[in-house]
């Protein structure tokens, strides 16, 4: 990650809540246009580029957080990495007939179907890997890891995940220019019984 790229956590006093916030830029720009996949293709790639940035910015240790959705919609796969400390990639397998078919924007549900969404946390050398396993949400990828949260790690969790494009003025080859961002809260008063999560 570079410096226009960053991921900020925060912590708010006397509530015991904390977070972090993800801005992609140049890497979101750099990944996406790579590939040359379909717009709506693009936006997923995205979003799991700054979820794994969110979640892999937690990690204690030198290690790989994974983020990989399988499913039998248009959108079979798509595959996030986040290296310690701060290395990203993603990439998408799919069926570009079949998402060109959907339109300009289709809604999530359309693009994946029924499937699953995997985070997997690899801290390399001896120690061993940790995996959950949940449903994808029809909402979209952050729906799926506060499913992962709710179930696996009993933390009250919220994320939000979003993506888009702009157009650099006066650009000799004018193209979208990709960006990506998040924000992840959690509510660590919860789990000591000092009250349910704010949405």
């Amino acid at each position: 990650m570079t410096a226009p790229d960053f991921v900020r956590g925060f912590q708010i006093e006397g509530m015991n809540v904390r977070g972090r916030v993800v801005h992609l830029t140049d890497l979101a720009d750099r990944v996406i246009n790579a590939h040359g996949y379909p717009e709506s293709v693009s936006r997923v790639v995205g979003e799991a580029l700054a979820l794994a940035a969110l979640l892999g910015a937690s990690l204690k240790f030198e290690g790989t957080l994974t983020l990989q959705t399988r499913s039998d919609g248009p959108l079979r796969m798509v595959v996030a990495d986040f290296t310690s400390p701060g290395t990203l990639r993603a990439c998408a397998t799919f069926d570009r007939e079949a998402v060109e078919a959907l339109g300009a924007l289709p809604i999530f549900r359309e693009l994946v179907g029924k499937g699953s969404l995997a985070i997997t946390i690899d801290p390399g050398g001896d120690m061993e890997r940790y995996q959950g396993i949940v449903a994808l949400d029809g909402e979209g990828l952050a729906g799926g890891a506060t499913s992962y949260f709710d179930n696996s790690e009993q933390i009250p969790t919220r994320i939000t995940l979003s993506v888009a494009t702009l157009m650099a003025r006066g650009a000799a080859e004018p193209r979208p220019h990709w960006r990506a961002g998040g924000v992840i809260i959690q509510n660590l008063a919860a789990l000591g019984g000092h009250g349910s999560p704010q949405a």
